[in-house]
C-alpha cells in the first residue's frame, strides 16, 4: 500500500501582552489538502508538542502519512514525545537555516 506523503510545517509563536503572560500558537499546514491543526497553550513543553502531534495525527487523511520537519528543541526530540503512527519527525541538522 502506498501512503500519500504530506508536508506539513510547524510553527510555535511566543504571544506577549502587557501583563507578562504567554501562550504559545503550535500550528501545521498541509498545503497540498489544504487542511491545518492549530492548538493555543500555556507552555511550550514535551506535553505540549504531544497534544500538538496528536492533533496533527487527527487531521491526516485515512491511510496518509505526515512528515513533519522539526527542529531540534528539546521538547521536539524528547525522549517522552508521544509521536501518533501516521507522523514521522524530521529533523533538521544542527544550525540549519
Amino acid at each position: 500500500m502506498l501512503l500519500t506523503l504530506i508536508i506539513l510545517t510547524l510553527a510555535v509563536v511566543a504571544i506577549i501582552c502587557s501583563c507578562s503572560m504567554f501562550v504559545y500558537i503550535f500550528g501545521a499546514v498541509c498545503p497540498q489538502r489544504r487542511a491545518t491543526a492549530a492548538l493555543v497553550l500555556p507552555a511550550a513543553d514535551t506535553d505540549a508538542m504531544s497534544m500538538h502531534l496528536a492533533e496533527i495525527g487527527r487531521r491526516v487523511a485515512p491511510g496518509a502519512h505526515a512528515a513533519l520537519v522539526i527542529d531540534g528543541a528539546g521538547y521536539h526530540v524528547a525522549a517522552r514525545l508521544a509521536v501518533p503512527r501516521n507522523i514521522t519527525l524530521v529533523r533538521l541538522p544542527p544550525y540549519a537555516p
